[in-house]
């Protein structure tokens, strides 16, 4: 039976997220909120039109609304087009040491003293976590009406940030950010309660997808559907919002079987601008792919247009953390489940960083880097599993490095690593001449948060969701070679990755092993960008110095006054026309603030509710950019 109902909601739900399209890339703090704020109630009205559509079918049909067994918790969300039950399902089945967080804490061995502290992230799970639990101590709050107090929320919110018992169960069952704070939230209404919260924290985990035992359509596995939908018109109204999802705990299970254990992923598992997170065994000590084991429960993608997902792998076998039995009880748990929230702590801690690179004047309002970036990071340091070069369909980049990344980040603004978060504007073209190092891989990463794509309802479409395509080259100035990024062999056989024109991923990555001399590093774009322009972030290592062409930088295009300003700068143009011309203000910090169309030679910006200080004005007209110092006071 096709489920007209559903897929008429499911419709409705996107006429907001849609509308995203429609304004600047980033749009200010207060529109943003008037978005989430929409989106929020949106979705908030498809989940409740849904969950009673499948609670009255249920009636019918005898249903159970949940299962409970001794490993798992399911239950009963929805009713999909053809009429059969949805389910969620909890993804059961040394992490800081697997993940090298421990090497960021007081006394590690990267002197950064990262804890977490004064970072917010948050659950979204099978019920809530024993708030009391003094794994927690007091850090851990209900972000919506508390429910059931359970051991897999208890568990996960421990992996994220419990700080353990005392003595040696301290250590043992001590979370990643082990001083950050947590909002849990049950999985009622998870969208809707992303979106209104999503301004508030960096991070998000979900350890749960669909229940495949419940035989929901074999189309679902792989396809971008309605939730994978809402989590990219969250994100890319969020800027520096990372969802977490696991990847889920079906292979074995002769599920999708003409697949060979692949193409397993569901639901939000399948979203362009979500970390996906596969389990391995704990790794001790990584001295090559080698070191790790894949859990054998771990679902393995690609996605039906062949993205590069699972994103990254952690510890997923044999977690201990906190338990619901009592406030001072621990359990040892596997599954997905269990590597996701290692993942969302190593964000937690990354931010911290971050953060303490960038202090804020204002302590209320710390500077945080985009989402991007953060997924970024953690694709450009991973450490390669798996027999071939390259990202898989398996584990995708491979195991996360906490330590790199954060040494990355430490290297901003040097010679030695750039860490950037820039804007493309259509026909833009940014370029950057740097110099190998010698002696180790020349790693360039592109990462950008997409706009939501278009559902899929069939089996295996393999069109691709990306809105817009960004690409990354890397050229030898030397011999002019050209290097290409990372992509999947289009197949359901786990082949090796190979180096193209990637046209799916909104990560792109080119490793180059034995780099000599300089190259360029060039960021484009294919078509023309939905939106007028595209944020991305571009992460370059392996190198001893950087330089900007500064051919694209001159400032004669434009002059500004007054300087200093107070409400209104003005902007003329000192050659050329306004065909195409725009304008972004960013401050000191690299942040976007503005960003305009200039529609005549002579025109202006309200620069009133700016706070004082230093900003940096970029004009740019076909692929040109022309920057100047402004100051508000």
């Amino acid at each position: 039976m096709k489920n007209n109902t559903v897929k008429g909601i499911l419709a409705a739900a996107f006429i907001v997220a849609g509308s995203v399209s429609s304004f600047a890339q980033s749009p200010t703090l207060a529109r943003r909120q008037v978005i989430n704020d929409s989106l929020s109630k949106t979705f908030a009205r498809r989940s409740m039109n849904l969950k009673q559509e499948a609670i009255a079918m249920a009636a019918v049909k005898g249903w159970p609304l949940t299962i409970v067994k001794e490993d798992s918790y399911s239950e009963l969300m929805r009713v999909s087009e053809e009429g059969t039950p949805i389910y969620y399902k909890t993804s059961n089945a040394g992490s800081a040491i697997t993940s090298r967080a421990n090497r960021l804490y007081p006394n590690g061995s990267a002197g950064l003293s990262l804890t977490g502290k004064g970072v917010r992230g948050g659950i979204w799970d099978g019920n809530h976590p024993l708030l009391n639990h003094l794994s927690f101590g007091g850090r851990v709050s209900a972000g919506d009406t508390f429910g059931i107090e359970s051991l897999h929320p208890t568990h996960v919110a421990g992996t994220m940030v419990g700080k353990g018992g005392t003595g040696e169960t301290q250590i043992k069952a001590r979370g990643i950010a082990y001083e950050g704070t947590l909002k849990a939230n049950n999985w009622t209404n998870d969208d809707a309660e992303m979106a209104d919260q999503a301004s508030t924290m960096v991070v998000s985990n979900h350890s749960y997808g669909l229940d495949a035992e419940q035989n929901f359509p074999v189309w679902y596995f792989g396809a971008y559907n309605a939730d994978s939908k809402s989590v990219d018109a969250i994100t890319f109204n969020n800027p520096y919002y990372q969802p977490v999802i696991a990847a889920g705990n079906d292979r074995g299970g002769s599920f999708n079987a003409t697949k060979g254990g692949y193409d397993l992923l569901t639901t939000q598992g399948t979203a362009k601008n979500a970390i996906v997170v596969a389990a391995i065994a704990e790794v001790n000590n990584y001295t090559g792919p080698n070191s790790v084991n894949i859990a054998s429960f771990s679902n393995y993608g690609p996605t039906d247009d062949y993205r590069i997902k699972p994103d990254i792998a952690n510890k997923g076998v044999s977690v201990y953390s906190s338990s619901n039995s009592s406030i001072a009880a621990y359990a040892t748990l596997s599954g997905t489940s269990m590597a996701a929230p290692g993942v969302s702590g190593v964000i937690m801690l990354l931010q911290q960083h971050f953060s303490n690179l960038h202090p804020s004047d204002d302590p209320s309002a710390p500077n945080y880097m985009r989402s991007a970036t953060v997924r970024g990071l953690i694709a450009h340091t991973a450490d390669e599993i798996g027999a071939n070069r390259g990202p898989d369909a398996m584990t995708g980049w491979g195991l996360i490095n906490a330590e790199a990344s954060a040494l990355a980040l430490s290297r901003q603004n040097t010679p030695r690593a750039i860490v950037d978060e820039k804007t493309l504007a259509n026909n833009g073209t940014y370029t950057v001449k740097v110099k190998a190092t010698g002696g180790e891989r020349l790693i360039a990463t592109l990462s950008w948060t997409d706009r939501p794509g278009v559902e899929r309802s069939t089996v295996d479409v393999h069109t691709p969701t990306l809105i817009n395509d960004l690409n990354l080259r890397v050229e030898s100035v030397e011999t002019g070679d050209l290097v290409f990024p990372w992509m999947l062999t289009p197949s359901y056989s786990g082949a090796a990755a190979v180096r193209g024109n990637n046209k799916v991923d909104n990560i792109e990555k080119i490793e180059i092993d034995a780099p000599a001399g300089e190259y360029i590093v060039t960021v484009s774009h294919v078509g023309a960008l939905t939106g007028g322009s595209q944020d991305y972030s571009l992460i370059v290592t392996g190198i001893d110095s950087h330089s900007l062409n500064t051919e694209k930088y001159t400032p004669d295009f434009f002059a500004v006054w007054p300087n200093p300003a107070t409400d209104i700068l003005n902007i003329k143009l000192t050659s050329g026309n306004a065909d195409g011309v725009t304008a972004t203000l960013f401050d000191i910090q690299g942040r976007q603030v503005i960003f305009k169309k200039i529609t005549a030679s002579s025109d202006y910006i309200n620069v009133a509710n700016l706070s004082k200080g230093l900003y940096i004005v970029k004009m740019e007209q076909g692929g040109k950019q022309y920057v100047k110092k402004v100051m508000i006071k």
